[in-house]
C-alpha cells in the first residue's frame, strides 16, 4: 500500500503547487487561483462520497483500475496542454479532474486501510499519514526545481507503480483468505 499512498501525497503536492503555477496563474492569472481551487474542492468532496459508493458496488480493484487509468489520461492531457487565453476554460476542467482524483484516492486509501489492517487501524493510519506527508514534502521541494514535464512523468510512473503495488497486496490478501478458508473447512470423509 505504501506506493499508492506515496503517489497520493505526491499528487496532492502537485495539485497545490505546480498545477496552480503552471496552468492557473499562466492562463487565468493569480487572482483566479482561489476560484479554480474551489472547483477542485467541490469535485474532491463530491467524488469522495461517490468513491465510497462505487467501492461498495463494484469493489476496490475496479475503482483502483479506473482511477489509475483516469489519472494517467489526466496527466497525458496536461503534458499536451498549452496554456493560452483560448484554452482558459480547460484549466477549470483540469482542476475538476485533479479534484476528482484527490477525492477518490483519499476515500479508497482509507477503505483499503480498514480492509487490510482491521485489527491495527491506529498503526495503519499513522503509516498512511507518514508516507503521505513525506511524499507531499518531496513534491513541494521539487516544485519549481523540476520542470513540469518531468513532474508529470513522475506522477504517471508513481500511479502505475502504486496500482501495481495495490494489485500485489490484493492478490496476497485474497490468497491468504482462500488459504485460511480452506484450512477451516471440515474434511469430508467418505
Amino acid at each position: 500500500m505504501t506506493p499508492i499512498i506515496f503517489y497520493y501525497g505526491f499528487m496532492v503536492s502537485y495539485s497545490l503547487s505546480d498545477f496552480t503555477r503552471a496552468f492557473v496563474s499562466c492562463t487565468l492569472g493569480v487572482e483566479e487561483v482561489g476560484l479554480v481551487m474551489a472547483i477542485y474542492g467541490v469535485f474532491n468532496a463530491t467524488m469522495g462520497f461517490g468513491a465510497g459508493k462505487a467501492s461498495h458496488m463494484f469493489g476496490l480493484p475496479i475503482v483502483y483500475i479506473v482511477t489509475c487509468s483516469f489519472d494517467i489520461g489526466n496527466y497525458v492531457v496536461q503534458l499536451l496542454f498549452r496554456p493560452e487565453v483560448a484554452t482558459r476554460y480547460w484549466v477549470f476542467a483540469l482542476a475538476a479532474m485533479l479534484g476528482t482524483s484527490d477525492g477518490i484516492w483519499q476515500t479508497v486509501i482509507s477503505i483499503s486501510e480498514i480492509v487490510y489492517f482491521r485489527d491495527r487501524l491506529e498503526l495503519a493510519f499513522a503509516g498512511v499519514s507518514f508516507w503521505q506527508v513525506l511524499a507531499m514534502t518531496v513534491g513541494f521541494i521539487m516544485s519549481g526545481r523540476v520542470c513540469l514535464k518531468i513532474r508529470l512523468i513522475l506522477l504517471i510512473s508513481n500511479v502505475v507503480l502504486g496500482c501495481f503495488g495495490y494489485g500485489i497486496t490484493e492478490t496476497k490478501r485474497r490468497n491468504t483468505r482462500n488459504y485460511l478458508s480452506e484450512e477451516n473447512e471440515p474434511i469430508l470423509e467418505s
